[in-house]
């Protein structure tokens, strides 16, 4: 499934970008042209309008699907974790790791003109295996981090995936 939706996502970013280009070129070809051959061409690219929108519309909707997706699978396997487990931030064991754990909720915080700073990798290892998630300092609120998980591709990281999310957190000022 996932693998689908990365490959429709992929499509329509594709679709995206050459709609626009199409409807680019052929406003640029319609400034530049004399006044009579503006008459004979069609008066605006309706078609390729379309399918800019639908592309935007599609790309949207895959990002916000595969970003709850993978927020439900880190929220499934925190609530999974079962004792003992270590909690590494930035390759340093915690003190605290229940607290640490606890922090990792997601939250639902409107949006605001900032983006992410500074990363911590948080590495959470039991029984069952390990989990990695990025968070990122917002640059306006220091309690505010942006969550990003290394293991889906979609959300890769800040430079070349999507937040999954948001926590709110001071417990992490510290790192």
């Amino acid at each position: 499934m996932f693998l689908a939706c990365k490959l429709i996502y992929n499509a329509l970013l594709l679709t995206l970008i050459s709609s626009f280009l199409f409807v680019l070129t052929k406003l640029l070809i319609r400034s530049v042209s004399s006044k009579k051959e503006v008459k004979s061409m069609p008066r605006f690219p309706k078609i390729g309008l379309a399918v800019f929108l639908f592309s935007i519309a599609g790309v949207g909707g895959l990002t916000y699907l595969m970003g709850a997706r993978a927020r439900a699978r880190i929220s499934q396997r925190l609530e999974q974790l079962s004792f003992p487990y270590t909690v590494k931030i930035n390759g340093k064991p915690t003190a605290d790791p229940r607290s640490i754990v606890a922090a990792l909720q997601f939250d639902d915080i409107p949006a605001h003109h900032s983006h992410p700073t500074k990363q911590l990798e948080v590495q959470i290892e039991d029984q069952k295996g390990s989990l990695t998630v990025i968070l990122a300092r917002d640059s306006e609120r220091p309690s505010e981090y942006w969550v990003y998980s290394p293991e889906d591709d979609f959300t890769r990281g800040i430079t070349t995936g999507h937040e999954i999310g948001q926590i709110n957190a001071g417990i992490f000022s510290s790192y």
